[in-house]
């Protein structure tokens, strides 16, 4: 099992427009469910990401979990975790659970959660999504949990400065950093287009209402976002 995990002051995910959740201050969780998973690495996972401690302190170092913050969490998910394009063009999600077996663990991780106490909202299961919001950017592999990058290490990995070389792009290929990195690249180069062009107004509307989420195109192109949305 993969996680993205992000933390966020407050997230929505839309299915064709309309807001399917939301939570306030919290994680963000995008999920994907690799074929050897079951109940147990679902529950595992559950219970390490509720007590990842990456929320600041009194003296604002990282050191509260979601629980210690009594946050929220946003469970949305994402079985492109599990591309692989190691070698040819075409991404293979060979090693990504069929959608049953993808299903039930899902839901099982989001229940892991809230037995801990955690409140959970989702999105919809196989569906197309749009989910834009927070900072703070988190990769986390069950399988190699046990070395997981403090946030200045992950940053510096997010924005290609480190894992270089034949190795590192393998590493960066299994970990999904290519696909992160490019996620967080684009998203970045939209909030500084609508910053510029409508300030921070334009980018609190940018959370407004279900309608006023960016599409992708829109996120690749923000003029288009701006034009339809307005300064």
């Amino acid at each position: 099992m993969r996680a993205v995990v992000q933390r966020v002051s407050r997230a929505r995910v839309a299915v064709n427009g309309e807001v399917t959740g939301e939570i306030a201050a919290g994680l963000m969780i995008l999920i994907g469910v690799g074929r050897d998973d079951t109940s147990a690495v679902a529950l595992t996972m559950a219970e390490k990401i509720a007590n990842l401690r990456i929320f600041e302190d009194d003296q604002g170092k990282m050191n509260r979990s979601l629980l210690e913050v009594n946050g929220s969490a946003l469970v949305v998910s994402q079985f492109t975790l599990y591309g692989d394009a190691r070698g040819q063009r075409r991404p293979s999600f060979i090693a990504a659970a069929p959608p049953e077996q993808a299903k039930k663990l899902y839901e099982e991780f989001s229940e892991g959660l809230r037995t801990l106490g955690v409140i959970v909202a989702t999105g919809v299961f196989q569906a197309m999504m749009s989910v834009v919001e927070g900072h703070g950017n988190f990769l986390m592999d069950a399988v190699g949990s046990a070395a997981i990058p403090t946030q200045a290490r992950m940053r510096r990995s997010l924005q290609g400065g480190s894992w270089e070389g034949p190795l590192g792009k393998v590493m960066r290929r299994l970990l999904g950093l290519d696909l992160k990195r490019a996620q967080y690249e684009e998203g970045q180069k939209f909030f500084d287009a609508v910053s510029a062009a409508a300030g921070r107004d334009g980018v609190r509307a940018v959370f407004a209402s279900a309608e006023s989420l960016p599409t992708l195109e829109e996120i690749r192109s923000p003029e288009l976002w701006l034009a339809r949305i307005g300064p």
